[in-house]
């Protein structure tokens, strides 16, 4: 969320109350900048801003268009119908894969100020599809090919908690 004016043309959308606080609601279209490393190109956003205290409460972004999300360095997995040589070659296919969102994606992030002290991430909410694109196979993809994806993730009962140390001398 760094550089919001740089990425985006921002425009004011009026003061709303949002979980009892009052807000700013400003909009942005991307800048359509051409570096694809950074996905803020892709996304069309509408921002909360906590009037008090400048901080952004809500972020909910819809992607205009497709988008990498991730390569597939995970790629452990067992099969009882593969063999171990068909597996080797599925690890392989799938190290060099990417994993792109689709353009009906909306994701959004929702902070809570905790103890009157810090803002955390409380709520994360992602609908949309997502299409793995195998290296070599296939380079275009139809919004046919694509998986249905939503999940939520759910931050709560943050803790505050003390940590001693102490430095030690070298041995």
């Amino acid at each position: 969320m760094q550089d919001l004016d740089q990425k985006f043309h921002l425009k004011f959308k009026g003061e709303h109350t949002l979980d009892g606080r009052k807000v700013y609601v400003v909009q942005g279209d991307p800048r359509h900048i051409k570096d694809e490393a950074d996905p803020a190109g892709n996304f069309r956003i509408k921002v909360w801003i906590d009037q008090k205290e400048m901080q952004i409460v809500k972020v909910e972004g819809k992607a205009v268009r497709s988008g990498p999300l991730a390569r597939a360095e995970y790629a452990a997995f067992s099969s009882k119908t593969l063999s171990n040589k068909e597996i080797a070659e599925r690890k392989k296919q799938l190290e060099a894969s990417q994993l792109f969102y689709s353009d009906d994606t909306v994701i959004t992030e929702e902070w809570t100020k905790v103890n009157d002290e810090v803002w955390l991430l409380r709520h994360r909410h992602v609908k949309g599809s997502h299409v793995l694109v195998v290296e070599g196979q296939r380079r275009f993809f139809r919004s046919n090919d694509s998986l249905p994806v939503e999940y939520d993730t759910v931050d709560t009962n943050y803790k505050k908690f003390h940590v001693g140390h102490r430095i030690l001398p070298a041995q």
